[in-house]
């Protein structure tokens, strides 16, 4: 089991309209054929934008409270064996902390925060 924290949704903006409305996400298309929700860490999250949402120019990323979700969240290998949060359950607006929009600014924080960490 990990002890991250802070974990993240990315989301296409047709995906977060209808999580919104609906205050529930049952998945992406992605998520749908894997049968869990992919969340990433906050080191992983910026690969993910760019391994998984390079086409898409409209982003949006869910801050996610791991304590709500603990009994159906499992930390399973992934990319190059790192272990990656997986939902097994739909994610609820109340799993949320804060949706924010995935703007140059916001990659370039996550960059930021990536190198201080490293080099501490």
């Amino acid at each position: 089991m990990s002890t991250h924290l802070v974990i993240w949704k990315i989301l296409r903006t047709h995906e977060v309209t209808t999580f919104i409305e609906n205050r529930k996400f049952h998945g992406s298309d992605e998520d749908l054929r894997d049968g869990f929700i992919h969340l990433s860490t906050d080191p992983q999250v910026l690969a993910t934008i760019e391994k998984h949402f390079t086409s898409n120019k409209y982003l949006w990323a869910a801050l996610c409270r791991t304590d709500l979700m603990k009994y159906n969240l499992r930390w399973e290998p992934s990319r190059a064996g790192a272990l990656f949060p997986h939902l097994y359950r739909q994610l609820e607006m109340e799993d949320v902390v804060a949706i924010y929009p995935v703007t140059e600014e916001w990659r370039d924080d996550r960059m930021v925060a990536k190198f201080l960490k490293h080099t501490q």
